[in-house]
């Protein structure tokens, strides 16, 4: 049986993984003329999406309520 740990842990993985989706968004409207700077924001963008992926890998270790 999964506990209320289990519940509030896979709760914050997704809350984290939304958040970090947000991010991306955000960071990919972002209007930047300067290539250094670009490249930068891009950089962190897919650092962004690789961390959101094991996020959400993470989650699926958590133990699902029994049914």
């Amino acid at each position: 049986m999964s506990s209320d740990n289990d519940i509030q842990v896979r709760e914050a993985l997704l809350a984290l993984h939304r958040q970090l989706q947000e991010n991306v968004a955000q960071l990919g409207s972002i209007d930047c003329e300067d290539s250094g700077a670009r490249a930068m924001i891009d950089a962190i963008n897919a650092l962004n999406e690789l961390a959101a992926t094991l996020v959400v890998e993470a989650s699926l270790l958590v133990p699902l309520p029994a049914l």
